[in-house]
């Protein structure tokens, strides 16, 4: 196995140290998540035998088979799992949280929402003493984002609240948990077609009044991100303007009263099914994210930036010839980026792999 890195010669120097191969899946990894376990990491992933995680060691299953999943580290670790109907077993959609201790379930809650057949994405942040989740219902004809507040006890404390227009098909929400007083935000995606193109916008709400739109896009699948960095708030969504030919992803600072008021930087391709993160890091603000590479080959592209939102670097690259590295999570530990990524399962035979990888940058 050979992990590919496109070397920086700017103003920042980055390697890769040692990979790890965590597991292996016949077809593909439906999504995965890194997070901190006390003073170590932990994985999680979706895989069409189930929910599993593994610090490295043992690895243990979860639950059944998940469509999406989110999870929270720290002082416990909080894992969020959506999936879709099974028409096969007669069953209906199920959105569930696991409490984890020492990768073990301590505590399964099922949360009341619709999950329908489209659904495409959870999220989960902390939010004060208890929890916020956020997701995708997929209903045909209804494609809403929607969000709920939990307790400590993972227990919902009010009602399930719908973010998106009913008019408008939404994408998956991303919630940005608050930060000593500050509320909860969430963005997303809402787009419909016009003259046989896709057209778009992105909305960010602290589920008070009404929803901003920061940005305007020409795509089908911007798949919005938060987070912040030394100077505020800044945004990450794709777009496909003008005559591009892929699909970029833009990032876009955000005022405090949710406005915009410098304009959106493009960081990089980011044509990938996958959804990007965004972190800070050593100084630096880092996305991370798959994208394409000639006609099949999918990478994992990882920048950092700025305050101004430029690039420090040139792209690092998680590549292997042939490969399609489609689903990736990241981390800050100490400092340094810690990568996991989740290779899909070749044609000739090999099976889909799941990498753990530090990027180490000065």
């Amino acid at each position: 196995m050979f992990l590919g890195a496109c070397a920086s010669r700017g103003r920042i120097e980055c390697d890769f140290g040692e990979e790890r191969i965590l597991a292996e899946d016949p077809v593909r990894f439906e999504g995965v998540r890194l997070v901190a376990d006390g003073a170590t990491t932990r994985a999680v992933w979706a895989t069409r035998a189930g929910l599993f995680t593994s610090s490295g060691e043992e690895t243990m299953r979860i639950e059944e088979p998940c469509d999406a999943l989110d999870a929270l580290g720290g002082s416990e670790v909080v894992v969020a799992c959506a999936r879709r109907p099974r028409e096969a077993k007669d069953d209906a959609g199920a959105l569930m949280l696991f409490l984890l201790v020492d990768g073990r379930v301590v505590t399964r809650r099922a949360v009341e929402a619709r999950v329908g057949r489209d659904h495409q994405g959870i999220s989960l942040v902390r939010s004060g003493d208890g929890y916020a989740l956020g997701w995708h219902d997929g209903t045909p004809g209804d494609w809403g984002a929607w969000w709920v507040t939990l307790d400590s006890e993972l227990r919902a404390t009010r009602e399930p609240r719908r973010l998106s227009a009913r008019a408008t098909a939404a994408g998956p929400p991303a919630l940005l948990g608050g930060e000593r007083d500050e509320p909860v935000l969430a963005t997303w995606a809402e787009t419909w077609f016009e003259g046989g193109a896709p057209r778009g916008q992105v909305l960010v709400s602290d589920g008070t009044g009404r929803p901003e739109r920061i940005a305007e896009v020409s795509y089908a699948a911007p798949t919005p991100i938060l987070a912040r960095d030394p100077r505020g708030m800044v945004a990450f969504f794709r777009d496909q303007p003008g005559r591009s030919r892929r699909a970029s992803l833009f990032a876009q600072r955000i005022d405090r009263d949710l406005s915009t008021s410098t304009p959106r930087r493009r960081v990089g391709r980011s044509d990938g099914r996958g959804v990007p993160r965004a972190f800070m890091c050593g100084g630096s603000l880092v996305s991370v994210g798959p994208r394409s590479f000639g006609r099949s080959e999918i990478l994992i592209g990882i920048h950092l930036l700025d305050e101004e939102l430029r690039s420090r670097a040139k792209e690092q690259q998680v590549y292997q010839w042939a490969a399609q590295f489609t689903v990736a999570d990241a981390l800050c530990a100490d400092g340094q980026v810690e990568l996991l990524v989740g290779q899909r399962s070749r044609l000739y035979g090999d099976p889909a792999t799941l990498h753990a990888l530090p990027l180490r940058c000065e």
